[in-house]
């Protein structure tokens, strides 16, 4: 996805700036990757504690971010979680994929 709308963008400029558009889109993808991976996967998959709509930093970091799989979230504590059977940092990947295209 991101390198069409790369080269979508790049269709919407005069030709000498077509390399200067093309770079400018895999550069926010790079610098949105790290930032998903160091605080936006906490912010959006931590603990929300009392119903809020943020999490917390219990991931900040990718710290706890392993390859075993893992339950997110049961605020309730009845069982109604998010059960994955995939490892976290995989789903951190695949979410991150999302992340980078908007």
């Amino acid at each position: 996805m991101t390198p069409g709308l790369a080269f979508f963008y790049g269709g919407m400029v005069r030709a000498k700036n077509v390399l200067g558009m093309l770079m400018q889109n895999f550069f926010a993808m790079g610098i949105l990757a790290v930032l998903w991976s160091i605080v936006g996967f906490s912010l959006a998959f931590g603990d929300w504690g009392n119903g809020g709509l943020i999490g917390n930093l219990d991931f900040f970091g990718m710290s706890g971010v392993d390859q075993n799989p893992v339950s997110l979230g049961d605020p309730e504590g009845d069982g109604g979680g998010l059960a994955l059977g995939i490892p976290l940092i995989l789903f951190c990947a695949y979410q991150m994929t999302f992340a980078i295209i908007t």
